[in-house]
């Protein structure tokens, strides 16, 4: 809910993870230029919607940064983040005109301050949301001289507000979810280095506070990830995704409603009517537990009273038949049948093979087989990714380094056409190494990415591409895609 302005100057060292929560310190704001009044401002996780999810994005975002330029400490990368995020907004809106314009909107109106005022708007008009003043000062809005004087923006307040902006429903239980997350460290810190470059070096220790709450949100919606994004997506080419670690930690990670027993996370900024929700939901599942387990004995019931008259009569097999000893017999079968049931049987699917149950993830082999998937794209991705793909390949995904291809496993001509530039440009950049391709197919994630970025800096030189002026600095090299860079390179007039 703040000003794209002030969302694109958060800096590295303004992050931090406090609870369940992760909280954005401003240094200053359009309306408080001294900082009196800059409140820490709480953002929630999702993880019903997260398609939604403010923490589920940054952690995307975080983990697809690729090799990371020094001197550069804000977390939107780039200097006009403002400008392209309201470019691709616009572009969203327009793939939706029909939609937008059915509901009485222009797009041409529909701006990143059409965001801030309609969530506030929203708020503000919730039944049993948040106070419209703890929202106009989540917004930054100027409340004139009562404003540090008499109103005071305390962290309950911001807290509920953060955690209806995120999408939660205010009344009902599910406010008071939890973050995905883990008990405890999961990783160590050489792990930590192999699949975020610069982990120690570039992220403040504040900052990292988040990575394990990041990493839990991934791991989370690691599936939906799959069915939703782009194959081309920068994610699906990323350290983390091709490590196998999001298959790994699955049954690590934890949620919950209110507080998790393992890891003792209480939710925070929560109203007193969603923990009455809560007890009443916990009160109705248990009614409804009680109402079935009822219905078990009353079904139980007739073989229990026909085995205690059969114990008590001393019937046996040699018995005259009789009505009685008819229904002795029927009640006889019904026991038996019920004790069949009862037994414990094997949860077994019989139409899945037996040898299913020992599949391995690609993951767990450090070896791959050199046959790619059937209808293979060569990817459209980043400088950084390329790299990381024609060395390391994505082994979750079952695709092996991309050195490998070859241009009969393409069957698009498209495809062909960028397989040869990506291999002209590795080539080139290789060509500024001091080391085989076989040494530096082997380097571990952090000295592959010193590696590419100082044979990006010579090759840049070769060929005249400037790396320092206001033009290249807005493509920063961990965004520009390898097509970009060959289209820059094949008509400069010195060959690479």
């Amino acid at each position: 809910m703040s000003r794209s302005v002030s969302a694109a100057s958060i800096m590295l060292n303004h992050i931090v993870w406090e609870g369940d929560c992760l909280v954005i310190r401003f240094g200053r704001l359009k309306n408080d230029q001294e900082g009196k009044h800059c409140a820490p401002r709480h953002v929630y996780a999702n993880p019903l919607q997260p398609y939604v999810c403010p923490i589920l994005s940054l952690a995307i975002l975080v983990f697809t940064r690729g090799v990371r330029q020094e001197n550069g400490p804000v977390l939107l990368f780039g200097h006009n983040a403002k400008e392209r995020f309201a470019k691709w907004l616009s572009a969203t809106c327009s793939a939706s005109k029909d939609t937008i314009l059915s509901m009485g909107l222009n797009i041409t109106e529909i701006g990143t301050h059409s965001l801030r005022k309609g969530v506030a708007t929203a708020l503000t008009n919730t039944p049993g949301g948040p106070q419209a003043v703890s929202v106009w000062l989540r917004a930054g809005w100027s409340l004139g001289g009562v404003q540090g004087r008499y109103i005071f923006a305390g962290s309950g307040g911001d807290q509920f507000v953060g955690r209806a902006s995120a999408g939660l429903n205010v009344n009902d239980a599910s406010f008071a979810t939890l973050p995905p997350h883990f008990h405890g460290p999961v990783l160590s810190v050489e792990q930590w280095k192999c699949i975020v470059p610069g982990y120690d070096s570039h992220y403040p220790p504040t900052f990292r506070t988040t990575m394990p709450f990041l990493l839990a949100s991934l791991v989370h919606h690691r599936v939906w990830l799959k069915q939703h994004l782009s194959p081309s997506h920068p994610l699906l080419f990323s350290l983390v995704w091709s490590s196998g670690l999001l298959v790994d930690l699955a049954d690590e990670v934890l949620l919950g409603v209110m507080c998790n027993p393992v890891s003792k996370m209480m939710a925070t900024g929560i109203p007193p009517h969603v923990a009455q929700s809560d007890k009443i939901q916990t009160l109705e599942n248990e009614v409804k537990m009680l109402g079935s387990t009822i219905q078990q004995k009353l079904d139980e019931m007739p073989a229990i009273v026909a085995g205690e008259l059969m114990a008590q009569g001393g019937m046996s097999g040699s018995s005259q038949l009789t009505t009685g000893a008819f229904h002795q017999g029927l009640s006889q079968l019904r026991e038996s049948i019920l004790r069949d049931l009862q037994q414990p049987r094997l949860s077994v699917d019989p139409m899945v093979p037996a040898e299913s149950s020992t599949t391995t993830d690609a993951s767990s082999t450090p070896e791959f087989s050199r046959g790619f998937p059937t209808q293979f794209r060569f990817p459209k991705c980043k400088l950084s990714e390329l790299r990381m793909v024609w060395w390391r390949g994505v082994p979750s995904d079952h695709i092996p380094p991309l050195r490998f291809v070859k241009s009969r496993d393409l069957s698009n001509s498209s495809d062909v056409s960028n397989f040869s530039k990506a291999k002209r440009i590795i080539n080139a950049l290789v060509k500024h190494s001091d080391k085989t391709e076989y040494i530096i197919s082997q380097l571990d994630p952090n000295d592959s990415s010193a590696e590419f970025l100082a044979c990006y800096k010579k090759f840049a030189v070769s060929v005249g591409i400037p790396t320092s002026n206001d033009e290249w600095e807005a493509r920063r090299m961990d965004e520009m895609s390898y097509l970009t860079l060959y289209r820059s390179f094949s008509t400069s007039s010195v060959p690479p």
